[in-house]
């Protein structure tokens, strides 16, 4: 959930036919319709005439998760004026101060007014529908900028296509337990906090599918086969039997190794799916042009969206977390609208994950479910053999040019993003538990210090906390600089501060930081609502002549908070080895962190070639920390 800018193309392009029907294959549901809300977002436009179906009502927890709060404009302001405060110059804060009072006295309570109405009609969120917006009408290519990465923590077969049936079989049970209601709960806090589950209907079957100004999901229920990138061809892999039980991994190894085999003797093919890595308008039209061609590639289309999952053989070495970051963020033989999991020629695995549907914690679900089940011997289908077949389909000299266009462009954009891992073992949760910190509150503190160190002042910082203790929660954005974060910082680089200043600067900065995060769970963060008061503006723009959106949306205040110097995310878990995304701002860094017991890993991102000198910048300030929380205080 790190991408917020809006990209916006004029292009225009007739709307895309649907061609995708899928039948229901023996999965019993309880068939229950959901109403067709008007302002919700068609996240289950599960084919059936444009009906939303909902087919898993047991992942529906509405009588144990509550809904999404609206916080009060009071709330919201007095929070959004303490994050401006330490980030904006005197001048800067002072207008956006008047500002924010006129708007409190003028359009904020007409729009809150709007918001508390369309949160009354709504069942889910009155972020919900905003938010599938802002996914579903970003322009700009999926790769690097919305797309997360991750390594997982899957043992290492005795080779690749034994790697990957395993990974393949793991997965698809996984994929049972979502449709049996097998599937455990997923919890928060020694309490048991109940989380909210309806996240996991979209995990698997799931597409991305391009249109000219706004994207749709199609979500296929009953799909029993997973698509197979190799070499730049495509297959089609039967994962399920008749039944709809896992077809065993020694069985899926056969295939794979047929997969290979058959792949070679095609021949390596510059692989259609990198036009899934365009700007989606352009790809909109592209896939018209594609889907017109011939009667073959509807099918082809139709294959790979209703698949459950994609499976990438990939034909690189990989032999460092950074060279697995850049091949995972924007390597070739992909298909970037659809959840892939790739393997790499040495037998590292990795997910590039299309985000409009879930977000990263869910992900990690499956991550942990895959590597306590690779060697899980139950539940297969007792079947000995499964089906797969190339998927053939049609191109001309156009989409030829297309295909070579979209290679040049994710090749450019991915040579001026600059990765580096930072892979910290010096010490990790335990040794930061140990001085009484919230480990997430320290890492924090460190890519302050960090940003300090390279920049010389803070940074509107990003920072991602789960909404899921509310019924379809998502994300909100917890802003880590705070006066007492920049306090801090120019502390800790004061040669003449002591110790118990410095030490105590970094608890008061964390302690802030832990308010913060309290609060954003809580679904009482500011983005949020800000946003959605922002998008309720841009409708009543296009409804009412000569109204002006409210000038706080359009102040440099509002820029200048929302433009991310650091994006941060923190995916720790013990079954995932790298998790990484594309910087969000020009000039900015992307940061996804794992904090284990004894060690931390970083993926960084930027656009300026400044990495490695953000990587060493943090090493340091892991050791001061360190070092500052060990030193007795004088």
């Amino acid at each position: 959930d790190h991408h917020h800018t809006s990209h916006h193309t004029s292009n225009m392009f007739s709307s895309l036919q649907h061609t995708n029907t899928k039948k229901l294959f023996s999965f019993t549901f309880n068939r229950q319709i959901c109403r067709n809300y008007a302002t919700q977002s068609p996240l289950y436009t599960s084919v059936h005439n444009g009906t939303r179906h909902n087919f898993y009502p047991h992942l529906e927890l509405k009588d144990k998760v509550p809904k999404l709060p609206v916080p009060t404009l009071e709330h919201t302001f007095s929070q959004y004026q303490q994050i401006l405060k330490p980030i904006l110059n005197t001048n800067q804060f002072q207008r956006a101060n008047q500002q924010i009072d006129v708007f409190l006295n003028e359009q904020g309570p007409v729009l809150q007014q709007e918001l508390l109405e369309l949160d009354n009609e709504v069942d889910t969120s009155y972020i919900e529908g905003l938010w599938d917006t802002m996914y579903l009408e970003l322009r700009c290519p999926n790769p690097i900028n919305v797309n997360p990465v991750f390594q997982i923590n899957f043992q290492k077969e005795q080779s690749q296509e034994l790697t990957a049936a395993k990974l393949i079989a793991a997965s698809t049970q996984f994929a049972q337990t979502i449709h049996d209601a097998s599937i455990p709960v997923d919890t928060v806090g020694k309490d048991k906090t109940p989380l909210c589950m309806t996240q996991y209907r979209n995990f698997f079957g799931t597409a991305r599918v391009p249109h000219p100004q706004r994207d749709e999901l199609h979500k296929y229920i009953g799909s029993r086969h997973v698509l197979i990138i190799a070499n730049g061809q495509f297959f089609q892999l039967n994962v399920l039997d008749e039944d709809s039980k896992p077809i065993k991994p020694e069985v899926l190894h056969q295939n794979l190794l047929r997969i290979q085999q058959e792949s070679r003797v095609l021949g390596q093919t510059e692989c259609v799916g990198v036009l899934t890595a365009d700007d989606r308008t352009v790809w909109a039209g592209i896939r018209k042009h594609f889907t017109q061609l011939d009667r073959k590639n509807v099918q082809f289309l139709d294959a790979v969206d209703s698949s459950l999952f994609v499976t990438v053989l990939d034909n690189t070495e990989v032999n460092s977390k950074k060279e697995l970051q850049e091949l995972l963020i924007a390597g070739h033989d992909r298909w970037f609208d659809k959840l892939q999991v790739i393997v790499t020629k040495n037998s590292l695995v990795g997910v590039n994950m299309e985000h409009a549907p879930y977000d990263g914690a869910t992900l990690l679900t499956y991550a942990q479910y895959i590597t306590a089940h690779q060697f899980n011997a139950e539940k297969y289908s007792g079947a000995q053999s499964t089906t797969h077949k190339v998927l053939e389909y049609k191109t001309d000299s156009s989409l030829d040019k297309s295909v070579d266009n979209a290679k040049k462009a994710l090749d450019a954009f991915a040579t001026i993003t600059d990765h580096e891992v930072l892979e910290f073992d010096r010490y990790g949760k335990k040794g930061i538990v140990a001085n009484k910190v919230s480990p997430d509150s320290f890492i924090q503190m460190a890519f302050q210090l960090a940003f300090y160190d390279v920049e010389g002042k803070s940074g509107s910082t990003y920072e991602s906390a789960m909404t899921k203790r509310f019924y379809h929660g998502r994300t909100e954005t917890l802003r880590t600089v705070s006066e007492e974060s920049v306090r801090f910082t120019r502390l800790m680089r004061d040669a003449s501060a002591s110790v118990t200043e410095k030490q105590s600067a970094l608890r008061d900065a964390a302690a802030a930081h832990g308010a913060r995060m309290m609060l954003a769970q809580q679904g009482l963060g500011v983005d949020r609502h800000l946003y959605a008061l922002h998008s309720l503006a841009k409708l009543r723009q296009q409804r009412f002549s000569g109204y002006d959106v409210p000038q706080i949306f359009t102040d440099e205040a509002y820029g200048i908070m929302k433009t991310d110097m650091l994006s941060t995310s923190n995916c720790s878990s013990p079954s995932v080895g790298l998790f990484g995304f594309g910087a969000t701002s020009a000039n900015g860094f992307g940061l996804g962190y794992i904090i284990n017991n004894d060690n931390m890993i970083v993926g960084i991102t930027n656009y300026n070639g400044r990495s490695k000198e953000y990587k060493e910048a943090l090493e340091k300030s892991f050791d001061d920390l360190h070092e500052l929380m060990s030193t007795k205080s004088e």
